[in-house]
């Protein structure tokens, strides 16, 4: 995260856990969640029971149409690419680039295709990218493939690194240049 970061996108925010958490951490901090309208409510009362709600706004919408705006530090994409086709991915990529400062951070937390470090965490890749074939028609997507769409996105620099806390994900971010 960059120094003195204040704002954050967290496109597909689910049941905005990561957000709470993440704004516990950074008190002077703030999250703008792009969900479903689903997943908005769904997020409702865990926020609720919270004092973060000042701090956590929550929009409903389409996170391919909708501007979520600009001036971010950190664009989080957390388990939302495998949904998307990849022309879409592309999209969403751009879009995340450019709702950056220069400076900020792009972050994909995603199961990539290709074998995962341990035989319990390649089983649960295998399955969840049988599921996503057979439910969502989609994909995983492979690292390098996430790499490109980062390199054609608004001059951005990308490194990647394994999840300590779940094996078999990787993350991968993208800083965007001046």
């Amino acid at each position: 995260m960059p120094n003195g970061a204040r704002g954050s996108l967290a496109v597909g925010g689910g049941h905005a856990r990561w957000a709470m958490a993440f704004c516990r951490r950074r008190p002077k901090c703030s999250v703008t969640v792009v969900n479903s309208s689903q997943a908005v409510r769904a997020a409702e009362r865990p926020l609720a029971s919270t004092n973060l709600s000042g701090r956590i706004t929550q929009h409903a919408g389409n996170s391919l149409a909708d501007d979520p705006g600009t001036g971010y530090d950190l664009a989080l994409l957390f388990s939302v690419i495998h949904g998307f086709s990849d022309a879409q991915n592309q999209a969403l990529i751009k879009r995340g680039a450019q709702a950056l400062i220069p400076g900020g951070l792009l972050v994909f937390v995603e199961r990539l295709a290709g074998r995962a470090p341990l035989p319990t965490a390649n089983a649960t890749k295998v399955l969840l990218s049988a599921s996503y074939f057979h439910l969502l028609g989609k994909h995983n997507w492979d690292y390098q493939a996430v790499r490109t769409g980062l390199l054609a996105a608004e001059r951005v620099k990308v490194r990647r690194t394994n999840s300590p806390l779940l094996p078999g994900t990787s993350i991968t971010l993208g800083t965007r240049r001046a």
